[in-house]
């Protein structure tokens, strides 16, 4: 049976259940976790019969929670083997340590790297996909673990790099902004990925070929959001040889009661909907969080009505993410045989989602999509954040414009098309998959906040700017077109 620290003396561990009881009864005499058993007794002993009782039925419902609470839990391949062992193997080129909130997954692994490299000069990069300074990475989980480390004395614990007296050298970088800066990396013995379901699969193109010393590894911690998250496929489901998987959970964790984590856990164990998900590491399925609310196939339309369609055309220039065209109709609620004031139809049926590497690329995809575009009847209608691919869509003879970024326009274009059935037709595999993975950021509790994520949005986006400045009740297949804002 595990056991932890009690959070009234924490040179003794008991069983969780013993420590939710005591922690219920202190949260019925309202008073702090930190007074001991004999407190507590002394308290109640005070307190009328019925009381007495009904203090008593409710801590053994609390502690009968446990075994409902870690019920599930995802099982990795090497779940009771210790990092550290793990490192010092040589058995292994990457190493997997997926699991929920709490269950100590970065402590382990900057634990385990802090003994590693005291022993032995090591060379080691800690990465995260998004770093935008220094504050954002594990140096200052790092700089604890040395702190209370044996080696302490022979850390040289700089602003931006940590140096150990034998050669060992600890450095930090972000990715996703310089995503050639990756390629710095060679020589490296270990590389650790923090927060490693945000990796995208052109980082870790770049990364895992760059990690090639001879003893080297990847190390990458993370709580999954979605299956095909690329370093998810790479744990759970096309595991390289060599790989080392282990899940860590909260109930792992010996100092779990030592922290005010757990009453976020009791709390959402029984309010939020996210529990599996934020603290057992479950793939993130909370559809409060999905922006996209649609359906697959043709939508439903009235004989006679197929052609009564207004098409629009949008599209998103990617840069270092995909490019992402898509095709649109808008139908009216009468098509379907709905009042006038019911909602109408987006109908999204074609698309061009991929990586372009130069503007050519772009024209020939738009132009093998929807080649009626050269006829100069429609417009198509674009992020203005790159002027010479709108220029070389306009000299290919597709009339192309560019809106312009301001303040408010995301969530302004996404509740245009929340105020519209969607539809997306199964020749677009691409904008189905992100319809079902595009979702709001979600704040501590698991509720929606009004932030979209980044990764699955560049159809929508290209959706935004079809629909904005349209007059949606003008089917005549016309344009109006006001310049309206910004797209992420």
């Amino acid at each position: 049976m595990k056991s932890y620290f009690a959070p009234w003396r924490s040179d003794i561990r008991l069983s969780a259940e013993a420590i939710l009881t005591h922690v219920e009864h202190c949260r019925q005499l309202n008073i702090p976790a930190t007074h001991s058993p004999a407190q507590v007794r002394q308290a109640i002993a005070l307190l009328p019969m019925p009381k007495q009782a009904e203090i008593a039925a409710k801590a053994g419902a609390r502690a009968a929670q446990w075994a409902n609470m870690v019920a599930f839990r995802p099982t990795g391949l090497h779940d009771n083997e210790p990092v550290l062992q793990a490192l010092e193997s040589g058995l292994y080129e990457y190493l997997f340590l997926l699991g929920g909130r709490a269950g100590g997954k970065s402590h382990e692994v900057a634990e385990a790297l802090v003994e590693l490299c005291a022993r032995k000069p090591k060379r080691v990069v800690c990465g995260r996909e998004f770093q935008v300074s220094i504050r954002d990475s594990a140096r200052s989980l790092l700089v604890s673990k040395i702190k209370a480390h044996w080696s302490a004395a022979s850390w040289e614990v700089l602003d931006t790099e940590l140096r150990h007296a034998n050669g060992t050298l600890i450095t930090f970088i972000g990715i996703a902004r310089n995503p050639e800066s990756a390629k710095s990396l060679e020589g490296c013995d270990i590389f650790w990925g923090e927060e490693a379901q945000t990796f995208s699969s052109v980082s870790l193109e770049i990364l895992i070929p760059t990690i090639r010393e001879s003893g080297s590894m990847l190390i990458f911690t993370l709580n999954p959001r979605y299956p095909d998250d690329p370093v998810y496929q790479m744990a759970m489901v096309d595991q390289p040889d060599y790989a080392f998987v282990k899940v860590v959970e909260f109930e792992n964790n010996p100092y779990l009661f030592l922290s005010r984590l757990v009453n976020d856990l009791l709390r959402a164990y029984k309010s939020s909907p996210r529990y599996r998900h934020v603290w057992r590491g479950d793939i993130d399925s909370n559809s409060e969080l999905r922006i996209i609310q649609f359906k697959t196939g043709y939508p439903p339309l009235l004989l006679g009505s197929e052609n009564m369609g207004k098409r629009l055309y949008g599209i998103d220039f990617g840069g270092t993410d995909p490019t992402a065209f898509i095709r649109m109709f808008y139908y009216r609620p009468e098509a379907l045989g709905r009042e006038p004031d019911d909602k109408g139809v987006l109908f999204i049926d074609r698309e061009f989602v991929q990586p372009c590497q130069s503007n050519r690329d772009i024209v020939a995809g738009v132009k093998g999509v929807s080649p009626e575009l050269a006829q100069g009847r429609w417009q198509l209608k674009a992020d203005s954040a790159d002027p010479k691919a709108i220029g070389e869509l306009n000299n290919a003879g597709i009339p192309t414009f560019g809106a312009v970024k301001g303040d408010g326009s995301v969530l302004a274009g996404l509740r245009t098309l929340a105020d519209h059935d969607i539809w997306i037709s199964d020749n677009c595999p691409i904008t189905q998959k992100c319809a079902e993975n595009y979702r709001w950021k979600a704040d501590r509790a698991g509720r929606p906040t009004n932030v979209p994520e980044h990764e699955y949005s560049h159809p929508f986006d290209a959706a935004r700017y079809a629909v904005e400045g349209e007059d949606l009740n003008d089917s005549s297949g016309g344009v109006s077109y006001i310049i309206l804002g910004e797209a992420s």
